[in-house]
């Protein structure tokens, strides 16, 4: 008898370390970054892109679970908490203003460091009108992505000037110039750059605007639940200043760079199980589905057989979108979790 025993516990012993691990419950929590823009009861000095006329306002959601069906929430107003490498981040994005002219600045510190405030350049207030505009379009564990612009008139200048731009940067050095795509990427991205460049010529065929484009003006958008990697080309000469277009990228983004992004679940059964999705993630064990639509967060259990349960709705802001999906599994759930309620009560 003991010896038949034994037997059944070894046979249970090789089941349960032949079972993929995935099988088994395991926590999972996902920090979301959402921008919304407001439109401004009047445009920024100068200001001729369409995004003269907006400002973007940011928030962090932690969403974790303990079991399958166990979901907790939190909601950090008016700034991104980021899970970086070694620290948290907090990023923020500022507008100063004086006399005619209007700033923006993205600070980005260590949770325990106290948020310095920058100084506006004295002697552009003096002699120059107008504004340097951005709004983030994607944060990473190490860069962040934005889109900005400027507008505006120097004293003496034959005419206004009129830019646009995408960069990604560091997120210990946010004001920096950007980084080119091939010190984070590779050779092989520059290379998709210019390819990307040359279809959009192909395409268009657009006098007004410079058909090389700067390996410094990148960054990602969201596209069907994934990242995806843009470029933009400039005007050509100044007849055309303010012209600008985005291309794409024939890349596929790294891990290095944006971290998780597989869909566990098709786009095609996640626009069949809510025809207005806009957005989604899935955790990486496999358990969780978050679809955001324009004025909805919805989160999903994802059973063993692959079935789905609604089991939190949360209201978003009109036409809220993420630009930030980090995900902490196991253990990390807890430590996260951890960090985020110490800092919220500090």
């Amino acid at each position: 008898m003991m010896v038949k025993y034994t037997k059944i516990l070894v046979i249970l012993l090789i089941i349960l370390f032949c079972i993929p691990r995935s099988v088994f419950p395991q926590k999972s929590g996902v920090i979301i970054g959402l921008r919304h823009d407001q439109i401004l009861d009047q445009p920024l000095p100068y200001g001729e892109d369409v995004s003269a006329s907006r400002f973007a306002n940011y928030r962090t959601l932690w969403i974790f679970s303990n079991e399958q069906d166990s979901i907790s929430s939190c909601k950090i107003q008016n700034f991104l908490l980021v899970p970086g490498k070694n620290t948290f981040w907090k990023i923020q994005v500022f507008r100063q203003k004086e006399s005619d002219w209007v700033e923006d600045f993205i600070i980005s510190n260590p949770i325990d460091q106290s948020t310095q405030l920058p100084f506006l350049d004295s002697l552009i207030v003096a002699e120059c009108e107008g504004n340097k505009r951005l709004s983030i379009i994607f944060v990473g564990t190490d860069y962040l992505s934005y889109e900005g612009g400027s507008d505006g008139y120097c004293e003496g200048a034959a005419h206004p000037w009129h830019v646009n731009y995408l960069k990604t940067v560091s997120l210990d050095d946010p004001s920096g110039e950007g980084v080119d795509i091939s010190a984070i990427l590779g050779q092989d991205a520059k290379s998709a750059l210019l390819q990307g460049a040359r279809d959009y010529f192909t395409r268009k065929g657009d006098e007004r605007l410079n058909p090389a484009p700067d390996e410094k003006n990148w960054g990602l958008i969201r596209r069907r639940g994934h990242w995806v990697l843009r470029g933009q080309l400039d005007y050509s000469s100044e007849v055309y200043r303010g012209q600008f277009a985005h291309f794409d990228i024939p890349f596929s983004t790294t891990q290095k760079l944006v971290g998780f992004d597989l869909l566990s679940v098709p786009w095609k059964k996640i626009k069949e199980l809510v025809p207005k999705a806009r957005d989604a993630i899935t955790s990486p064990n496999k358990n969780l589905l978050i679809i955001l639509t324009k004025d909805h967060l919805l989160v999903y259990s994802i059973s063993l057989d692959s079935n789905l349960k609604l089991i939190q709705k949360t209201a978003l802001i009109p036409n809220e979108f993420l630009i930030m999906a980090q995900w902490a599994i196991g253990e990390y759930v807890d430590k996260w979790n951890a960090t985020i309620k110490d800092f919220l009560n500090r």
